[in-house]
């Protein structure tokens, strides 16, 4: 099972790196007199810009009930929820935005999380960074402690994950990575030495998106450790968290 999942982890990898990259943004017109562009996501932030009518921008993400737009000659900037409503689209239908409230926890750049699991007999804890390249594709670190009886483990990864449908709520996702792992001993009446090795590793896991900012994290991974005897052992490790991301 383990090539198998490796494998599959690999294919929808590429796949989300291709679909990110042929992602094309939806483009509006401005149809009102004018509608104001701020510097950031909120009254607060300074006005850039007085959009007029004509003028074609190109929806990026949402954050709140404020968009990320980019004009025609490249400048980045943020609009109401209620002024881009005003909007139409390149058939001069107006802009319908529900797919992008309904969506909006797949537009994200950075991510926090926590996970606790079972490694065989051990307990796990995991805590995760993540950064997003596009909505399908990002990378993670994760420093994670194994507790067992007769040793004590920190293992330490870098995974790439894959979602194949971010806009879905309860959505599903690929990931595969390498790290190290130290492993000490907790008795004296084990003979086995202290070790740090090379790891690799495989999953799949389920995201429960419960607001715009935080979601449950329900995942299965498969740990391969290549030790200093050019052997390698399997570990099995399922956890269960939440995360939030902004």
């Amino acid at each position: 099972m383990r090539i198998s999942l490796t494998i599959i982890s690999l294919l929808v990898l590429l796949l989300a790196s291709f679909a990110g990259q042929a992602r094309t943004l939806p483009r509006v017109k401005v149809t009102e007199p004018f509608i104001q562009m701020h510097t950031g996501p909120g009254t607060g932030y300074p006005v850039l810009l007085d959009l007029e009518r004509g003028s074609w921008l190109g929806i990026r993400r949402q954050q709140a009930d404020w968009y990320e737009v980019v004009t025609e000659k490249g400048q980045t900037g943020w609009v109401t929820h209620e002024e881009l409503v005003k909007t139409v689209t390149a058939d001069n239908e107006p802009v319908k935005l529900h797919g992008l409230e309904q969506t909006d926890f797949k537009l994200r750049d950075w991510e926090l999380g926590a996970l606790w699991g079972r490694v065989g007999s051990s307990s796990i804890f995991t805590l995760s960074g993540g950064y997003s390249f596009n909505e399908n594709l990002a990378v993670e670190i994760s420093a994670s402690q194994m507790i067992g009886s007769l040793s004590t483990s920190e293992l330490a990864t870098l995974n790439l994950i894959a979602q194949p449908f971010p806009e879905w709520r309860v959505s599903p996702y690929f990931t595969l990575g390498t790290g190290r792992i130290r492993t000490r001993t907790n008795s004296t009446l084990v003979e086995e030495k202290d070790r740090d090795d090379r790891t690799s590793n495989a999953g799949v896991g389920l995201r429960v998106y419960l607001t715009r900012s935080f979601f449950l994290r329900a995942e299965y991974r498969e740990l391969v450790i290549y030790t200093s005897t050019n052997d390698y052992g399997d570990l099995e490790i399922w956890s269960i968290g939440v995360g939030s991301f902004f």
